[in-house]
C-alpha cells in the first residue's frame, strides 16, 4: 500500500499531536503496536513506590494508569 505525501502529512501530525477521530485510531494503533515493549520495559525498570518517572511517551498513554496501579499494589 502506498501512500500520498499529503496522507504521510496528515499521519506525521498524528504522531506529534492525536487529535480528532484519526488520533484516536493512530494512538489505539500505537497501543496495540507497543504494548509488548512498554510492559518488558516497565517490568525491567524494577521501580520502587517512591520513584519518579519522566513519560515522554508515544501513542495514547494508556499504559500510565497501569503503571501507577501496579506501583501501588507493589509497594
Amino acid at each position: 500500500m502506498e501512500f500520498t505525501e499529503e496522507e504521510l502529512g496528515e499521519f506525521a501530525a498524528q504522531l506529534s499531536h492525536l487529535k480528532g477521530v484519526k488520533g484516536i485510531e493512530v494512538g489505539e494503533s500505537m497501543r496495540l503496536n507497543n504494548a509488548e515493549m512498554i510492559s518488558r520495559t516497565m517490568e525491567s525498570l524494577q521501580l520502587s513506590v517512591d520513584a519518579r518517572i519522566l513519560e515522554l511517551g508515544h501513542g495514547n498513554g494508556y499504559h500510565i494508569s497501569g503503571l501507577l496501579v501496579e506501583q501501588k499494589v507493589s509497594g
